[in-house]
């Protein structure tokens, strides 16, 4: 008996805000039979926790992602340290990098920098070193950085 495993959704998103139990059940009928629901920010690690507690085949992944890097303090790293404790998370992420949008205009001004998004990617994976949790990595035209900062760190998943 073989069995598939959506290894990154973002139920807790608002799209889904009503629709948890039939996305699913759609998915059983296609033989998926766990679900690893990603938080991309403090917030979304949170409900995804909640969504793990509520559903039996939904697991969690907590994590700052790239895009909401300058979030992460020492309060916010706290509330992770926190989750990463609850049942049923099993992976951080979805951290990484992505310079897609300090290269467009300046309506993006308010992203997080090159060097924000760096501290926070490494500050990450220091939790998942420290937690033995495999990561779940976003790279988005940032791969040589992304890369060199894993091969920095010696992770295990960098080679």
């Amino acid at each position: 008996m073989s069995y598939l495993i959506d290894s990154h959704s973002h139920l807790d998103f608002k799209d889904f805000k009503h629709e948890v139990a039939s996305v699913l059940s759609r998915a059983r009928q296609r033989g998926v039979t766990k679900v690893i629901n990603v938080g991309i920010d403090a917030k979304s690690s949170k409900d995804s926790v909640d969504l793990a507690r509520r559903y039996p085949e939904i697991y969690a992944a907590v994590g700052i992602h790239p895009e909401a890097a300058n979030t992460l303090n020492l309060e916010t790293q706290a509330e992770l340290v926190h989750l990463l404790e609850q049942e049923k998370v099993v992976a951080i992420g979805e951290i990484g990098l992505d310079y897609y949008h300090l290269k467009r205009s300046s309506k993006y001004a308010n992203r997080p920098t090159r060097e924000e998004q760096m501290f926070c990617f490494e500050q990450m994976l220091d939790l998942a070193l420290e937690t033995h949790l495999p990561v779940i990595v976003h790279s988005r035209e940032s791969e040589a950085d992304t890369l060199a900062i894993l091969k920095a760190i010696k992770a295990p998943y960098a080679e």
